[in-house]
């Protein structure tokens, strides 16, 4: 995935009065607070951003050099949230204190984008605008990150946050934690104007994205156990029944002197061919719902699904060589004279 948000907590707050502060009113509480939150003894850090998960919007954009257009997803971040993050650079540089401090015109952008731009280059340097005459200037690529919930990673761009930002990003020692309570009590040091709307770690967070996919994953699984079992008792009762009509034959052979396992491998030869010709039925059915909807389940296709596939060979065979023994077994391992009697 690419990021790291282990001991982080995401803080958000607002403001309870009627007239929102101006940028300049709030900039400097947000930095006193900041100063003091990051005095706690159990915060490391604290980034000004909107953390992993949130804070993205598209942006759209126009490259300097020959108006080519673009509208990747855009993140304010601060000169800290790459390196807290965990998120590798590639080219370039990070973000500076003096870019965030003072706003400057630049840009970090992840490698999907910059390969959009400049398939065959760098992109360092180039400069981007927003259709008039100010230029932003590209200083570092990131890898990219894939966000719990989505199955690409899009192209994106960074640029530093505004310092009257009224989100965080606490960065806490491990095995800490810091409550409500504790940033109310630090907020009230700096301000009465402000009250801690949301405060809540990013695993849970990410979890919260994530409960789709577990419990997609969940009621797969439950539905394959429910499938198997159920194919595995049909196909038992119809081998049991095959192999109780073949009783005289089975006793009649162990009279002449067949061993167990020669009577198990003909049982298991003889019910092949079935198994197989179902299992390339299944196989032709397949490639041919393939091919019907192909522009629907071709994003869903990986190279996992040839392991899965054999993964089902398996359980499939399992099943057949359980069937197959266990109702012959009853047979084989009782003297030949009671198959041959027709009747225990």
């Amino acid at each position: 995935r690419g990021y790291n948000i282990a001991n982080m907590t995401q803080l958000s707050l607002s403001a309870s009065t009627s007239q929102y502060p101006s940028a300049d009113e709030i900039k400097p509480v947000m930095q006193d607070f900041r100063t003091k939150l990051s005095e706690l003894p159990q915060v490391e850090s604290v980034s000004l951003n909107s953390g992993v998960f949130s804070g993205y919007g598209l942006w759209a954009l126009i490259t300097k050099l020959d108006n080519r257009k673009f509208t990747p997803i855009r993140k304010r971040v601060d000169e800290t949230y790459f390196q807290t993050i965990g998120q590798e650079l590639l080219e370039g540089d990070y973000f500076s204190l003096a870019d965030v401090r003072d706003g400057n015109q630049v840009m970090i952008v992840n490698d999907v984008f910059a390969n959009q731009l400049n398939p065959n280059g760098s992109v360092v340097g180039m400069q981007m605008s927003q259709g008039g005459d100010n230029a932003i200037t590209i200083i570092g690529v990131v890898k990219g990150i894939k966000l719990p919930g989505t199955s690409d990673i899009p192209g994106r761009v960074f640029t530093p946050s505004f310092m009257s930002t009224t989100n965080f990003t606490i960065n806490l020692l491990e095995d800490q934690n810091i409550t409500r309570e504790q940033v109310v009590s630090v907020l009230s040091q700096v301000s009465s104007l402000y009250a801690v709307f949301s405060l809540e770690r990013l695993v849970d967070t990410e979890d919260e994205q994530l409960f789709t996919e577990y419990a997609t994953a969940v009621t797969t699984a439950a539905l394959t156990v429910i499938t198997l079992f159920l194919a595995g008792v049909g196909l038992y009762g119809i081998l049991s029944y095959g192999t109780q009509m073949r009783r005289f034959e089975l006793g009649t052979r162990m009279a002449i002197g067949a061993k167990k396992r020669h009577l198990v491998a003909m049982v298991v030869k003889d019910n092949s061919s079935v198994i197989m010709l179902g299992v390339l039925v299944s196989i032709v059915i397949l490639v041919g719902l393939y091919f019907t909807y192909y522009s629907i389940v071709a994003s869903h296709l990986n190279i996992d699904l040839i392991f899965m596939f054999l993964l089902t060979l398996i359980a499939i065979a399992g099943l057949s060589l359980f069937a197959c023994y266990w109702p012959l077994r009853t047979y084989i391992n009782q003297p030949a004279v009671h198959s041959l009697r027709g009747s225990d």
